[in-house]
């Protein structure tokens, strides 16, 4: 395999600063999830600067659905907010 991409997270960032992320903001995970994919996406950018091998990370944000009456997204309580 030559090519792969990556589903990642926009929780790389962490909290941010409160101004606009972008893919040069710094990123600080939070939690084992935001830290988990951005490991991965290190695993990746080693592997490709060893091997002919390509990769892209998808950075998601809000993959739970931006409806916060729930009516769209993830059902589990309090997955919107």
């Amino acid at each position: 395999m030559k090519h792969f991409i990556f589903s990642s997270t926009a929780a790389v960032y962490g909290l941010g600063d409160g101004h606009e992320i972008r893919e040069d903001t710094p990123t600080d995970p939070i939690n084992p999830y935001g830290r988990s994919k951005l490991l991965t996406e290190w695993i990746l950018r080693d592997a490709a600067a060893a091997h002919d091998f390509r990769f892209v990370a998808l950075r998601y944000f809000n993959v739970a659905g931006a409806d916060v009456k729930g009516r769209t997204g993830q059902s589990t309580p309090r997955a919107t907010i």
